[in-house]
């Protein structure tokens, strides 16, 4: 009881030992790299991968435009470079593989391209006047996209396997968004001609599933992972309230099953763990779906937190007002931590293996990348042992 109360003073989340409660967030005191480091110009929506690398859209002096980047932490490149025109969103796989979309030389309409770690390549040549947009890549560097005709606002789903270009969605099918890819498989938010809202779509092995069939609602952002399990949030019937919904092969399960209140932007690990954000009575809550039950993560404020991020461990990071702007928070099993604490707005934040990003505002107006390593789940604790087993033996000793 001595040590315990020794841990108690110094560390507040010593009680989680004891028993799996919640605290108040404790403000992270470690390193915090800035990734980008291009003071006076803006680089935005970063993403990560489990081995730390960075990548995201920016400009920099001495370029026009936004070019695509990408970062180890020690080197950065420039993996566009197209001198004059723009790049926008690109997403990376697990091995660095990136894809994005952009105008090219003579063309009409965006295209889009994927860097294989070496080369550079346009997977989208095609007719002019079509915008190919939001491209998305797997691990094996299989990568899909929304597309639709210049002047017309319904859009289409493809999928480039490596050698050729399918559209894989209905053919009355319009208005495909919100894509996601892993393992070949490939779904997406999709309305289809007659029936009205949206429906999450399953692409595999050369076929389509309707998974939701919501009878009128509207299901958005699915996501999906290793497994095959896909997570979506979508209305109930035609009922404007959202809920977070798991389809797990066989069956679809609503997760969050909160009567009144909006449910929104799901994403799951490969464990089948789920985070997101939902409304809850005076604010918005970051919630954590273990497999058995969910969890409030974020009560502890009184603020709203939103765009949820996790892991393969079921660590969550997100961003949450402080009163004041947006930071990033961080749950690593145990214990909330706030990793930034300025007069800026930080927000977008990613998470994969031990490595955090996010974007975060500067005092001259424009935004950075910055990254941070995570401690493994109970390090803090077991330095707070440590420490507090040092304390007794020098009373001992007294």
């Amino acid at each position: 009881m001595v040590l315990l109360r020794y841990l108690g003073a110094l560390f507040p989340v010593a009680c989680l030992l004891l028993a799996s409660c919640s605290v108040a967030s404790t403000l992270w005191t470690g390193v915090v790299e800035n990734i980008s480091n291009t003071l006076g110009y803006d680089d935005l929506q970063p993403q990560i991968n489990a081995s730390g690398t960075v990548t995201w859209w920016g400009s920099s002096s001495g370029t026009s435009g936004y070019d695509i980047w990408q970062s180890n932490g020690t080197t950065k490149t420039n993996l566009s470079n197209t001198n004059g025109y723009d790049e926008y969103h690109p997403t990376m796989n697990d091995y660095g593989q990136v894809a994005w979309y952009s105008y090219s030389a003579g063309a009409v309409g965006y295209d889009v391209w994927r860097w294989d770690g070496a080369t550079t390549t346009c997977i989208s040549p095609g007719t002019d006047g079509y915008d190919d947009m939001f491209p998305v890549i797997d691990n094996a560097g299989r990568v899909a996209w929304q597309e639709k005709k210049q002047g017309v606002s319904i859009t289409h789903a493809w999928l480039w396997d490596g050698a050729a270009k399918t559209q894989i969605s209905l053919p009355n099918g319009q208005n495909d968004s919100g894509l996601q890819i892993n393992g070949g498989r490939v779904v997406w938010a999709g309305e289809t001609s007659g029936v009205s809202g949206s429906e999450t779509w399953l692409w595999q092995g050369g076929s389509k599933t309707n998974l939701s069939n919501s009878s009128g609602g509207a299901d958005y952002s699915p996501q999906t992972n290793d497994a095959g399990k896909v997570v979506w949030y979508g209305s109930v019937t035609t009922i404007s309230e959202y809920e977070i919904w798991l389809w797990d092969g066989a069956t679809k399960t609503n997760l969050s099953n909160s009567p009144g209140y909006r449910d929104w932007d799901p994403q799951i690990n490969n464990s089948g763990q789920v985070a997101w954000h939902a409304e809850g009575p005076s604010n918005i809550d970051v919630w954590l779906w273990d497999g058995t039950t969910k969890t409030n993560l974020s009560y502890a404020n009184s603020y709203n937190d939103t765009a949820a991020q996790i892991n393969d461990r079921g660590q969550v990071v997100w961003q949450g007002s402080d009163g004041h702007d947006l930071e990033i928070f961080f749950w690593d099993g145990r214990q909330v931590y706030q990793v930034t604490d300025n007069d800026y707005t930080d927000q977008y934040p990613q998470i994969a293996g031990d490595w955090i990003a996010w974007q975060g505002a500067t005092a001259d107006g424009t935004t950075e990348v910055h990254r941070m390593r995570t401690p493994e789940p109970g390090t803090l604790m077991l330095m707070a042992l440590g420490l507090g087993a040092l304390l007794l033996r020098r009373r001992k000793r007294q």
